[in-house]
């Protein structure tokens, strides 16, 4: 993406995103982002730090689902010597190592509620105490979080603060699935497969092989994509071509994936049982007007490009080829 190089991707959902971290780089308010597992959520913090007027101090970031209890406070704020068993010297903490550029906050709904009111108070004062320390510190700090939960709903279970919550959102990014831009599956690939050293110009994918990686849900986002890309380098080197039997067996189930109205009998997430539909009327809609897109957009009450918007991103790029 323009002034977002490590962000490959050529669809309009990933377009905005990118958009919204350049305009709110430029500022120092807090930042939350909120995506999937597997989306890049570490990478458009980075951006954010790299693109606004902290990036020439420090971006220091810490994953609160990774850090033990017992170890995030010491981690966070450091600690003086003796304040705790084993501390045999003083130790500053992640947040002054930051001081002056970005702290990331990974994960932030899985940090333990005690800590969250600590880290409250930093942000609003602007100060912190190392464990075991009576005196404060000052710390100038702008603060990126990131999750994969709603912590909307982390909030009305009791396990987040709504007061750290409207904190950190000053500007809120959603960071979309990689199942809802099936556009950018291909450009990612060659990216991925380029920085694992092969010519991309060299390369091409098989047109089931390409239907069976759009179709697919990626339910690791661009991580599973790139365990993929790895798989395949290290099983077929020197292959030009991606066949669609080289890929694993998930994708190959997803190739030429067609969908039974029996499937919605099954109770499931709202979004995944509207895909589900959608995509049967969809190819019900075509196959019934001989392929002729136009007249099945119609019939469904869609205009003519708003049908090709739902082919390209539920994945079903058979129907493209298909007369009309």
């Amino acid at each position: 993406m323009p002034g977002i190089p490590d962000v490959v991707g050529v669809s309009r959902e990933m377009a905005e995103c990118c958009r919204a971290v350049q305009a709110v780089a430029a500022s120092n308010v807090n930042v939350l982002l909120h995506g999937e597992s597997g989306t890049g959520k570490e990478v458009l913090a980075r951006a954010v730090h790299r693109l606004g007027p902290r990036r020439a101090r420090g971006f220091v970031g810490v994953n609160c689902a990774a850090l033990p209890e017992s170890l995030f406070e010491s981690e966070l704020f450091g600690h003086q010597a003796g304040a705790f068993t084993g501390a045999g010297k003083e130790k500053s903490g992640l947040l002054e190592a930051a001081d002056g550029g970005t702290f990331f906050l990974d994960e932030i709904g899985d940090m333990p509620l005690a800590l969250q009111m600590k880290l409250l108070r930093v942000m609003q004062e602007r100060k912190l105490r190392r464990l075991g320390e009576l005196r404060s510190r000052a710390v100038d700090v702008r603060f990126v979080a990131a999750s994969h939960k709603d912590l909307a709903v982390e909030i009305e279970a009791g396990r987040f603060r709504l007061d750290l919550y409207f904190r950190l959102k000053v500007v809120q990014i959603a960071i979309p699935p990689l199942r809802h831009r099936p556009e950018d599956v291909t450009h990612l690939l060659a990216h991925l497969l380029q920085r694992r050293g092969a010519d991309p110009t060299r390369l091409s994918v098989a047109p089931d092989a390409l239907a069976a990686l759009q179709a697919y849900r990626w339910p690791g986002n661009v991580r599973e994509l790139e365990n993929e890309a790895q798989r395949w380098l290290a099983l077929h080197p020197g292959a030009e071509v991606i066949e669609l039997d080289q890929l694993s067996a998930d994708l190959r189930q997803a190739a030429g994936r067609s969908v039974d109205p029996s499937d919605l009998a099954t109770l499931r997430p709202m979004d995944e049982a509207t895909e589900l539909l959608e995509r049967y009327l969809i190819r019900k809609a075509i196959c019934a007007c001989d392929g002729r897109k136009s007249t099945a957009a119609r019939r469904l009450g869609l205009s003519r490009q708003g049908l090709y918007k739902k082919i390209r991103r539920y994945g079903m790029g058979d129907l493209l080829q298909a007369a009309g």
